[in-house]
C-alpha cells in the first residue's frame, strides 16, 4: 500500500512538474511572439517616417533650384535636376532601411509566429506599392509645374518655383500619408490582436501556423 500510494504521489508530482514546465514554455513562446511583434509595428512606423522624410529633404532643393533656374533659365535642366536629386534621396532612403536593419522584424516575427508571414507578406507589397506610385506621381506633377515657367521667364521670380514644389510635395506627403496607412492598417490591427491574445492561444496559432 505505502509502494503504490508512494508512486501515485511521484505521478501527480511528475505531472504537476511537467504541466508548470509546459506553461513556462508556453508564457516564453508567448513572450517572444508579443516582442517581435511589438518590433514590428515599430518598424512599420519607422519605415513610414522614413519614406515621408523624402519630402521634408528635398526642401533646400526646391530652393536652389528656384535659385537655379534664375540664373540659367531652362527649365527642362532644372526639372532633370530635381529627378535627380529625387532618386538620390530615396536611394538614401534604401539604405537607411538597411541600416536600421528593418527587414529583420519580418524575420524575428516569421521565425516565431509563421502564422503571420501572409499578413506581413501583404502589407509589404501594399506599402512599397504606395509609396512607388506617389513617387511617381510626384514627379510627374513637379514636370508639369516647371516645363510651362519657361514661358514666363520675364515674370519669373525665385519664389514662384519654390512654391510650387512645396506644394506639390506637401500634396503627396499627405498621399503618402494616407495610402500608407492605408496599407498598414491590416497588419497593424492584426499584430495587436496577436499581442493581445492569451499564451496558449498564441502557442496554438504558431503550431498550426494560422
Amino acid at each position: 500500500m505505502l509502494t503504490i500510494f508512494a508512486v501515485t504521489i511521484s505521478l501527480v508530482a511528475l505531472m504537476s512538474t511537467l504541466s508548470k514546465d509546459r506553461e513556462e514554455r508556453e508564457r516564453d513562446h508567448a513572450s517572444r511572439v508579443r516582442s517581435a511583434a511589438a518590433a514590428m509595428l515599430i518598424k512599420v512606423d519607422r519605415w513610414q517616417a522614413l519614406q515621408l522624410s523624402l519630402y521634408q529633404e528635398l526642401q533646400p532643393t526646391f530652393v536652389e533650384l528656384s535659385e537655379q533656374l534664375l540664373k540659367n533659365y531652362n527649365t527642362r535642366t532644372v526639372r532633370d535636376e530635381l529627378w535627380k536629386r529625387i532618386s538620390f534621396e530615396r536611394s538614401k532612403i534604401s539604405a537607411k532601411v538597411v541600416d536600421e536593419q528593418l527587414s529583420s522584424a519580418y524575420s524575428d516575427l516569421i521565425a516565431t509566429f509563421p502564422a503571420a508571414r501572409e499578413k506581413l507578406q501583404s502589407a509589404h507589397e501594399k506599402l512599397a506599392e504606395a509609396e512607388s506610385l506617389v513617387t511617381d506621381s510626384f514627379m510627374a506633377v513637379t514636370e508639369a509645374r516647371i516645363l510651362p515657367l519657361q514661358n514666363q521667364r520675364e515674370s519669373y521670380e525665385t519664389a514662384k518655383l519654390g512654391n510650387l514644389l512645396r506644394d506639390a510635395a506637401a500634396f503627396s506627403s499627405r498621399e503618402l500619408k494616407r495610402r500608407s496607412d492605408d496599407a498598414a492598417k491590416p497588419l497593424r490591427d492584426y499584430l495587436l490582436s496577436v499581442i493581445a491574445k492569451k499564451d496558449s492561444d498564441i502557442v496554438q496559432a504558431s503550431r498550426s501556423g494560422s
